[in-house]
């Protein structure tokens, strides 16, 4: 949400405006929000990523007295004399490019280390541990937007807050001492670019947390227009690499640091998600873009009875009481467990009344196991060995929350409508920008195809039987069991208002209304 939306609404006002935003850039008029929680450094985000946001209430305090004595002001930063700080928007718009940047895991995305599950909250078991390549498309697109804009600068320099002109030298830094592979990257190679850009955002954090200076730094406009060079080979690299074999794209994924020098990235399956934040970035050319949409359709993510897509393909869950067994093999290949004669293993495994060796119930998370393991006479490698076989069991590693284990909402087997809505409106936007390009007729026409196909998928194009509900009326999703469920606005009512404009081929570009309705049949 803070990349794209934000970055719609910049790209809809340079349209209607070209060159409004430059104006702006360097008045200082905007201010922060003095929010009062304190991120993590990231040497303790390396050690428990799922526990990194403290409220800090002596902040907060000040907050609230502030207030008393400047009204809903005293929410915002002030600077060492009491005075709201106050930046230009160039400043503004950098923060959050800068921030996701600090988080960059290459070949796997932007690390979810603030404990926000992004735009899908049934995937909220990834805040801690995942990896958004959702964020790093639309990030590939943001730092596109953001150079384009220091065109409207006419000082080669910006005076920015000093600890943020920091933050952007150190972020460059790490940019300019590591460019982007031509292949996959390694884990050490990754974990040393994480460690860097990692240590940048603490620092900063460790400087605006001791108190804001009123004063400013000078920043180079050709560094800015550099950083966002660097960082988007980097974005563009990571989407390279981030192409399955079946031609979709990687959505999620999950770090891990099995050692102090590397960083491990798992792939998560696919999501419609990030097929349309790859559409929506702009690194694909539109035959790639052409050929994206087709294997979505040939996908497990596309719904035949529907003629949609869901979330994710369907999985097949176990029934409930064939979850947490040992499974026999490792049983059969460790014949002291089938007994579990040492004491210290009765504490974390039981037998059934079938027989079959279970972890016990209370042992909740890894956490839960390593405390038990601890208070043990195990040897270290029985210890590892156990905690291997309790992740072959659960696979907690992979969970990502109810989108993994519920059927209803944006579970399994889901159509989520808002979803679809995207995928229409980021179809049409590759159908607009072919036609921008001077693409061949064919391949125009072969996009517009592709949006009416996704378009004749909607509830208004069914009949109330299919539907399920009546199909005028907006849904939130369609789940495998039932027909549309949840009324309400919250479906795919933003992105319908605006392939509708599209549709009509009505545009604005570069200050001027132009029709040219070819997606009408």
């Amino acid at each position: 949400h803070q990349i794209i939306y934000l970055l719609r609404l910049l790209e809809a006002w340079e349209h209607h405006e070209p060159g409004a935003i430059g104006t702006w850039l360097e008045i200082p008029v905007f201010v922060y929000a003095d929010v009062p929680y304190v991120l993590a450094d990231h040497d303790a985000m390396i050690r428990d990523p799922r526990n990194t946001i403290t409220f800090d209430k002596r902040r907060a305090d000040a907050i609230v007295q502030r207030e008393a004595r400047l009204g809903s002001d005293g929410r915002l930063v002030v600077d060492a004399d009491g005075a709201l700080l106050r930046v230009g928007l160039l400043e503004k718009l950098l923060v959050p490019a800068l921030a996701k940047l600090t988080s960059y895991v290459p070949g796997g995305g932007i690390w979810l280390n603030t404990q926000r599950p992004e735009w899908n909250d049934a995937n909220n078991a990834l805040a801690g541990p995942g990896l958004s390549m959702v964020t790093l498309y639309h990030l590939r697109r943001y730092l596109r937007f953001v150079s384009s804009q220091l065109d409207g600068v006419d000082a080669d320099s910006v005076g920015f807050t000093s600890s943020v002109a920091v933050w952007v030298g150190d972020i460059l830094d790490v940019f300019e001492q590591i460019p982007p592979a031509t292949e996959p990257i390694d884990d050490r190679a990754r974990r040393s670019i994480v460690d860097a850009l990692g240590a940048a955002g603490s620092a900063h954090r460790r400087r605006v947390g001791e108190g804001t200076e009123n004063t400013s730094l000078d920043v180079s406009i050709a560094d800015l227009r550099h950083l966002c060079e660097l960082a988007g080979e980097h974005m563009e690299q990571s989407i390279r690499d981030a192409q399955r074999a079946d031609g979709l794209y990687h959505s999620y994924n999950r770090v891990s640091f099995p050692t102090g020098d590397t960083a491990h990235v798992d792939h998560l399956g696919p999501m419609l998600e990030g097929q349309v934040a790859v559409l929506s970035s702009g690194a694909l050319d539109p035959e790639d873009s052409i050929d994206l949409i087709d294997a979505l359709f040939s996908s497990g993510m596309y719904r035949a009875d529907q003629n949609t897509f869901m979330l994710y393909p369907v999985v097949a869950l176990p029934p409930f009481l064939e979850r947490n067994i040992v499974p026999p093999e490792a049983v059969a290949a460790t014949p002291w467990l089938a007994g579990s004669a040492d004491d210290s293993l009765r504490r974390i495994l039981t037998t059934d009344p079938d027989g079959r060796l279970r972890f016990r119930p209370d042992i909740i998370n890894t956490g839960v196991l390593a405390t038990l393991l601890d208070q043990t006479t195990l040897s270290e490698s029985v210890r590892d060995w156990v905690t291997e076989l309790y992740e072959q069991v659960f696979h907690h590693h992979s969970f990502t929350g109810r989108s993994g284990s519920m059927y209803g909402y944006e579970g399994i087997g889901s159509v989520y409508w808002h979803m679809v809505a995207k995928l229409l409106l980021a179809v049409q936007e590759t159908y607009w920008s072919a036609v921008d390009q001077g693409a061949p007729d064919d391949v125009t026409g072969r996009l517009a195809e592709a949006y009416r196909r996704i378009r004749s998928g909607f509830g208004f194009r069914q009949q109330p039987a299919e539907f399920g509900a009546i199909p005028t009326d907006c849904y939130s999703h369609t789940p495998a069991h039932a027909g549309a469920q949840q009324p309400g606005m919250t479906g795919q009512v933003k992105e319908e208002v605006l392939t509708r404009f599209g549709e009509l081929g009505l545009r604005v570009t570069k200050g001027h209304v132009s029709l040219h309705p070819g997606l009408l049949p």
